[in-house]
């Protein structure tokens, strides 16, 4: 991507022109001293590119640890983040995904049989956006986040040119930024700087210095150093006006793009992960059957259970306003999500009759408060799997086109009534053995959290076994079964009320629930 920055002198051929250079094929570094121009020259970067390009095709992602001017550009839909220096979970997941987005890109390529990201949209694919990693201030980076990060970030500048991923830092000065980083980064351009061993440590031979004056600067091309005056990125005579002239610059090309997707966004947990956020952002990361419960604490990405695989889980909490809180989110998930025919609902009710507003659910096939109805739900059941493990086995063209059934049994008498009624319980057990994996799901959303004792009912035991849980209290409050001391010990810490834990035999997921819309 070649953009112009500024206007330049040739003094030898009496010769000024427009100073045009590549920052899509090559890495960029931009070294000056404070105030002469090296933000200014980013915000004039990250405006040509937004003119010239949607944010279908074009991707920048802002490391700003200077000034913080850049964070004005947050909203714009070119832009997938910005991250501040005391961001540490920012940088962190800006880095899973750049170093996810090359290994999807990797295999991409391998794939198409070509060498490169060029060579790629040549051949005609359009489906992987160009990547921009702009970094104000290289040398604040490299104290506070360098020791954990820099291996990644000399892999993203070694190999994210022929991936499509250029990478453009600014900095002071050239000490302390080190042969292993500057190797990579083969555009250069120099303001102003303090230290004139500066220039002709990042250009070849330099004899020449530009004027003191902002904006002014020098770069090589052909073996020659020219200098050369750089445009001013927005007009206004105060910061207080550029910015505002930036913000209008962000709602102007947002409406040129509007209705084209926009950036993917630095993952982040949300302050409230609502369900319309959450089909936007992770509904395309969900495989198959997958059935969301919220996000991963750690790695950001959705935590859920797959109606093929997962064949039951728990929910347990003293608190009853939770437990409701995640069923009518999960539930509303559902509704929005899934045609009404491909996923029938089934409950039992306790004599609270908490779950009586899923009553006229168009997914509800069966709402009782009488236990004994659960035999009544089983037959339903039995005769949907049936159905579908005959067409998997089956030539039946249809053979992916699963009727998923859920049970919720939201009833300890439920529970016992199931456990102890041999015809019921041989129904259960034919489901949970024979047909798990075609499209069941128990949730078992009254279990008392408390140690069992030798004559609990058979599926309280079987709940315990299992150890397929959502827990919506802290971890030091499982009583259900043991939890090891050092899970108890990595999540001490007080959860809220839209938070909670996976627990799937050993492994503990701290979780961001799904939120109903306000």
């Amino acid at each position: 991507m070649n953009v112009p920055i500024g206007i330049y002198d040739d003094p030898d051929r009496q010769y000024q022109g427009v100073y045009v250079t590549d920052i899509g094929n090559e890495n960029t570094i931009v070294v000056g001293s404070s105030q002469m121009g090296k933000t200014n020259l980013l915000q004039l970067m990250i405006r040509y590119l937004a003119l010239n390009n949607s944010s279908e095709d074009l991707n920048i992602y802002i490391l700003d640890f200077g000034s913080m001017i850049l964070k004005n550009f947050e909203d714009l839909n070119h832009v997938g983040g910005v991250v501040l220096a005391s961001e540490d979970e920012k940088i962190k997941n800006l880095f899973k995904l750049l170093i996810r987005e090359m290994d999807i890109r990797k295999s991409k390529l391998m794939e198409k049989g070509v060498s490169s990201f060029n060579a790629y949209r040549e051949a005609g694919f359009t489906d992987m956006p160009k990547i921009y990693i702009m970094l104000d201030n290289f040398n604040a980076f490299k104290e506070l986040y360098m020791d954990k990060y820099e291996q990644v970030f000399v892999r993203i500048c070694r190999d994210g040119i022929s991936l499509g991923i250029s990478t453009i830092i600014t900095n002071a000065t050239t000490t302390g930024i080190g042969y292993r980083h500057l190797s990579n980064f083969s555009n250069r351009i120099c303001f102003t700087c303090n230290d004139s061993s500066d220039y002709s440590a990042l250009l070849t031979h330099c004899r020449i210095e530009p004027k003191p004056v902002p904006g002014r600067m020098l770069f090589e091309r052909d073996r020659e150093i020219y200098e050369a005056q750089s445009y001013l990125a927005f007009e206004g005579e105060k910061e207080i006006d550029r910015a505002e002239s930036v913000r209008e610059f962000v709602n102007e090309m947002n409406e040129k793009y509007e209705g084209d997707n926009v950036a993917k966004k630095i993952p982040s947990i949300p302050d409230v992960l609502y369900i319309k956020d959450f089909k936007k952002d992770y509904f395309n990361d969900l495989e198959k059957g997958d059935l969301p419960i919220g996000l991963d604490f750690e790695t950001i990405e959705p935590v859920s259970v797959n109606m093929r695989d997962d064949l039951e889980f728990a929910i347990l909490s003293k608190k009853r306003d939770r437990v409701q809180s995640f069923i009518k989110s999960f539930i509303k998930f559902l509704q929005l999500s899934y045609i009404d025919s491909s996923i029938q609902l089934y409950i039992i009710d306790g004599i609270e009759k908490e779950l009586k507003y899923l009553k006229d659910n168009p997914m509800t096939q069966i709402y009782s408060i009488d236990q004994s109805d659960s035999e009544n739900i089983f037959d339903e059941v039995l005769e949907s799997l049936r159905t579908n493990k005959y067409r998997v086995i089956s030539e039946d063209e249809n053979k992916e086109e699963f009727t998923m059934s859920i049970v919720i049994l939201n009833s300890k008498e439920a529970i016992e009534y199931i456990s102890t009624t041999k015809p019921v319980l041989d129904k259960f057990k034919e489901i949970t053995e024979i047909y798990k994996n075609y499209g069941v799901l128990f949730i078992y959303s009254m279990v008392e959290n408390s140690r069992l004792s030798y004559s609990a009912p058979e599926l309280l035991k079987r709940i315990k076994d299992n150890r397929k849980v959502l827990l919506l209290d802290n971890i030091n409050k499982v009583k259900l079964f043991e939890m090891p001391i050092n899970q108890i010990r990595a999540f001490s810490k007080e959860i809220l009320a839209d938070e909670g834990y996976w627990i799937s035999g050993g492994e503990v997921e701290k979780v961001k629930l799904l939120s109903r819309e306000v």
